[in-house]
C-alpha cells in the first residue's frame, strides 16, 4: 500500500472532530504527545541598551546592527563588513580584541593630535 497523504494534517484536525477512517485513528495513536515550548521573556528596554554598549576607558560606544565602528591607523572610521555572518561567540571575541585596539589607535591619534573620525569628512 502507498502512503497517501492526509489532508488536513492529522496536527490541524481538532480534537472534538471525529476521525474519517480507521487509519487516521491508527495514526493519531501511534503520535507522541508534544511538549508546549516557552518563549523567553522579552527584555527591558535597559537590557537591551546595556547589550548595545561597549565600554572603552570611561566611554561607553553603542553597537547597532552593523556593528562596532573601527577606529583605523590613519583616523578613519570604518565597520566590520561580515558583522551579520558572525557568531555570538565571534562577535564576543571581536568586541573585545577591537575594544583594546580602538583604545591604543585613539590614545595615539590623540597624542598626534587627531581626532578619530574627523580625517575624511
Amino acid at each position: 500500500m502507498s502512503a497517501v497523504p492526509q489532508f488536513p494534517p492529522l496536527h490541524i484536525i481538532p480534537d472534538d472532530e471525529p476521525a474519517q477512517n480507521s487509519s487516521r485513528e491508527g495514526n493519531e495513536e501511534a503520535q507522541l504527545p508534544h511538549e508546549t515550548l516557552a518563549l523567553p521573556a522579552p527584555q527591558t528596554e535597559a537590557e537591551k541598551e546595556a547589550a548595545k554598549k561597549l565600554e572603552v576607558g570611561a566611554e561607553a560606544l553603542k553597537l547597532d546592527h552593523l556593528g562596532p565602528m573601527v577606529v583605523n591607523s590613519d583616523g578613519t572610521l570604518s565597520r566590520i563588513h561580515n558583522w551579520a555572518d558572525m557568531t555570538p561567540l565571534e562577535r564576543e571575541r571581536t568586541i573585545k580584541i577591537l575594544g583594546k585596539r580602538n583604545k591604543l589607535r585613539t590614545e595615539s591619534l590623540l597624542a598626534q593630535g587627531i581626532r578619530p573620525g574627523t580625517i575624511g569628512n
